[in-house]
């Protein structure tokens, strides 16, 4: 067996020494690497919390495209059948008129220096009622078609970009 009382004092402190620094120096070891798990930790959950914040507003922002567009769609329905409807109902008109069905009326004034007949009218503006002929009738018609559908179509416009600008 080994006696301690055999070592010559220096030696036993020499000794002690050592034996401290290298317990000092596992003991720094192992709290830098219980530190350095506890930063990969830390780390980790950061990212993990960053990537599940970024899916969720991935998720957010695909579902307001989503209500975006089913808006839009519904927007997009609704004024096509009312344009739908108001084509259907001037075509309905203009073969009315074409047949003889419905007839268009004006009222007109006679020009300076022409008289009016006593039987046109005998109020004191002096103001007449003609009938437009069928072809008139049917450019008339027509104008205010492409009227209507102007607007029809600049309220589709204006309903749209209120969509998009809902989002």
């Amino acid at each position: 067996m080994f006696k301690i009382s055999l070592i010559p004092l220096p030696y036993k402190i020499l000794i002690g020494l050592v034996l401290l620094a290298a317990m000092s120096g596992l003991a720094y070891r192992q709290g830098y690497q219980f530190a350095d798990k506890a930063w990969q930790l830390k780390d980790a959950i950061r990212i993990t919390a960053d990537d599940k914040a970024k899916r969720q507003a991935s998720e957010l922002k695909q579902q307001q495209a989503r209500q975006q567009a089913n808006q839009i769609a519904a927007l997009d329905a609704a004024y096509q059948q009312e344009i739908d409807h108001a084509k259907n109902e001037n075509e309905r008109l203009r073969r009315d008129i074409r047949a003889g069905a419905i007839r268009l009326y004006a009222k007109s004034t006679s020009p300076a220096g022409l008289a009016i007949s006593s039987t046109a009218a005998s109020g004191a503006n002096a103001a007449a009622i003609c009938e437009l002929d069928p072809a008139t009738a049917d450019d008339i018609i027509s104008i205010t078609n492409d009227g209507d559908a102007a607007i029809e179509q600049l309220s589709g416009l204006q309903a749209y970009i209120k969509t998009l600008l809902q989002f």
